[in-house]
């Protein structure tokens, strides 16, 4: 199934035409739209620094991703924390809670999202820079690295 014309383009309609979510903050929404979705794919390097209970680990980033994977249905998404519970008990478990009939044919798995087309989200928990390495986007099929609790991982 795919989307009406404008929902991956909009951080605002896919939040909450797909994951439910009734409105993002303008700073999520500015977050979320500076991930390129255009054609050019060029490397961009975002940092988010917010209080706790912002809304980054359970809106900002499970939008970030499922536009990802939706956009490109043979992307590769890598998502890393240096925390366990934080990556099972509040990303994982948000990503898990917008389920929508959209992505009924994705693979929700306790770390990894699998679409139907090949495209994945991996992640796992690391306090090694070292261990992102060996991963590659390819054409048609862009990379997205994601390092939440950044401060927690050696520059």
């Amino acid at each position: 199934m795919k989307l009406a014309k404008g929902l991956h383009d909009s951080p605002q309609l896919f939040a909450r035409k797909v994951m439910g979510v009734s409105s993002l903050y303008g700073w999520q929404q500015e977050i979320a739209e500076a991930v390129d979705f255009g054609s050019n794919l060029e490397r961009v390097r975002i940092a988010v620094r917010t209080p706790n209970g912002s809304g980054k680990s359970s809106i900002v980033i499970p939008t970030v991703i499922l536009r990802w994977l939706d956009k490109f249905p043979k992307a590769k998404v890598v998502l890393t924390s240096a925390d366990a519970r934080q990556l099972d008990s509040q990303l994982m478990r948000a990503l898990q809670s917008y389920r929508h009939p959209h992505l009924v044919h994705w693979e929700f798995l306790s770390r990894e999202i699998r679409t139907p087309q090949g495209g994945t989200l991996i992640s796992f928990t690391t306090d090694e820079p070292s261990r992102m390495e060996g991963h590659h986007g390819a054409k048609g099929a862009p990379l997205l690295l994601i390092v939440d609790e950044a401060k927690s991982v050696p520059n």
